[in-house]
């Protein structure tokens, strides 16, 4: 976070609205994935104001699907849906499968939350083929598990919810992916609780005992290196300050 705030310092100097662009999206996705949304999403904002202004064809997909990742994280289905098909249209115009397939995982949470199974359905499946032909299990993962919980809410199909979600947590342990490893471990742990099979259960409950203390492990790091940040920010500042009133003693 402090060098992407440095870098945007230097791009706010310079005249290149693309690279200011990308700094300002940067910034937001480290805020992102320091669970702070509302502080992602004024950095998206910001670049997305930079991008429109000076009609950044190349960044247009970056933004919109970081737009409609956080807005899906708040729960706003209808602002995640806009930006995700704005996300999906530029995917499909330059043919390419990631970005198509990270598209429409979007938009099969979108539908998944709106209640509308039949294209949620449309979409993680279609998702799911693009994400293997381009080779990002970790979103495939997301695609996957979040197939399964639709398999499972609102298609009542429970063979097809553990398939899936088996899918997923054998694509994430294979990929050394934690946090999508605790979140199908979950989903399984519970599905197999709630069908009475306790020894399957009781398998899937102690992956997720071990795997919380990894991705909690990871967390008390994340707020060290957060409170790390903080003091590094707050002696930034003294120090700025400090020149300031330097200088203006010397006027």
């Amino acid at each position: 976070l402090e060098f992407n705030l440095r870098k945007l310092k230097l791009e706010e100097k310079g005249n290149n609205p693309r690279n200011l662009a990308f700094a300002l999206i940067n910034i937001g996705i480290v805020y992102r994935y320091q669970e702070e949304y509302k502080e992602a999403l004024k950095y998206y904002y910001k670049s997305d104001s930079v991008i429109m202004q000076n009609n950044i064809e190349d960044a247009k997909y970056f933004i919109y699907m970081n737009l409609g990742d956080i807005y899906d994280r708040l729960d706003n289905a209808d602002s995640a849906f806009s930006y995700f098909n704005k996300s999906l249209i530029i995917s499909n115009s330059l043919k390419n499968d990631d970005y198509i397939g990270n598209s429409m995982t979007g938009l099969g949470h979108t539908y998944f939350k709106q209640g509308n199974a039949s294209f949620s359905l449309l979409y993680y499946r279609t998702a799911i083929e693009h994400l293997m032909a381009a080779d990002n299990d970790e979103v495939l993962c997301e695609a996957a598990l979040g197939l399964a919980k639709l398999y499972q809410q609102q298609l009542h199909k429970n063979d097809s919810a553990v398939y899936y979600a088996s899918l997923s947590q054998q694509l994430a342990e294979k990929g050394g992916f934690m946090t999508w490893q605790l979140n199908a471990a979950n989903f399984l742990s519970n599905h197999y609780k709630t069908v009475n099979n306790i020894d399957s259960a009781y398998v899937y409950l102690s992956k997720v005992q071990v795997l919380n203390d990894s991705v909690n492990s990871k967390e008390k790091i994340r707020e060290l290196q957060l409170m790390s940040s903080n003091e590094n920010f707050r002696q930034l500042e003294i120090e700025e300050n400090r020149k300031i009133a330097k200088k203006e003693r010397k006027q």
